[in-house]
């Protein structure tokens, strides 16, 4: 990490009926942060999804999630 590289963490509040709603409000949210700043961030999601109940989302599933909202 260069001296002019931060990590910053930021937390959504998403209120979505399905994983795939969900990750889409995210991205969606996220290329409205990236506007406002020019372009000048990049990001990624962590691979640690869970569920309401506190459950661990299975990787694959993640993966689909991604693909489909992403694709390519």
């Amino acid at each position: 990490m260069s001296n002019n590289t931060y990590r910053i963490i930021i937390a959504l509040d998403i209120d979505a009926q399905t994983s795939m709603d969900a990750y889409r409000q995210v991205t969606k949210a996220m290329g409205e942060v990236e506007a406002r700043t020019e372009g000048n961030i990049q990001w990624e999601s962590t691979d640690e999804w869970y569920s309401e109940d506190g459950e661990a989302i299975h990787p694959d599933t993640i993966q689909m999630v991604r693909t489909t909202v992403l694709p390519g």
